[in-house]
C-alpha cells in the first residue's frame, strides 16, 4: 500500500510539474533558444546532480521524465554516484511539447543540494537547485517547448 501511495504521489507531482511548465517558458541559463523556429527532431537532455554521492534512491520512486512522445517514463538506474543523465531525441511536431523531470526522495551521503537541469539542443533551458532536508532531496521541474 505504501509503495502504491508513493507512486501515485510521484505521478501527481509529475502532472503538476507539466501543468506548471505550460504556464512559463522556464529560465534560460545558457545559449539562446528560439522555440518559435525549433524544428523536428530536437534533442532533450535531463540531468540530476547531487552535492554528495547518494545513499539510496528507492527503485519504487526512481526518476520520472517526459519521453519523445510526451509520455512519462521512469528510470530506476540512479542508485549510486552523484549524477544521472538521460538524453532523448524528439520527433514529435506537437507544440507545446511539455517536459517534466521529477525525482522521488533521494538520500545523500551528507546534507547538501539536488540540482536539476533540462537542455534543449545542448542549451540549458531550465535549472533548479534544491537544498536537502537533512540528507533527503528532490527535484520537480519542467519546460515547455513552443
Amino acid at each position: 500500500m505504501k509503495k502504491t501511495l508513493s507512486i501515485i504521489t510521484l505521478i501527481t507531482v509529475l502532472i503538476g510539474a507539466v501543468t506548471i511548465s505550460g504556464c512559463s517558458s522556464g529560465s534560460s541559463a545558457g545559449g539562446q533558444v528560439n522555440p518559435n523556429t525549433l524544428g523536428t527532431p530536437f534533442t532533450l537532455k535531463y540531468e540530476i546532480i547531487t552535492s554528495s554521492p547518494i545513499v539510496s534512491n528507492p527503485a519504487s520512486q526512481g526518476i520520472g521524465y517526459t519521453n519523445g512522445t510526451q509520455q512519462t517514463e521512469f528510470d530506476n538506474s540512479f542508485t549510486s554516484g552523484s549524477s544521472w543523465i538521460k538524453e532523448i531525441t524528439v520527433t514529435s511536431t506537437t507544440r507545446p511539447f511539455n517536459t517534466a523531470l521529477v525525482t522521488g526522495a533521494i538520500t545523500l551521503n551528507t546534507p547538501g543540494t539536488v540540482t536539476g537541469n533540462i537542455y534543449l539542443n545542448g542549451n540549458q533551458v531550465a535549472h533548479v537547485v534544491n537544498p536537502t532536508t537533512g540528507n533527503i532531496g528532490t527535484v520537480v521541474m519542467g519546460y515547455s517547448v513552443r
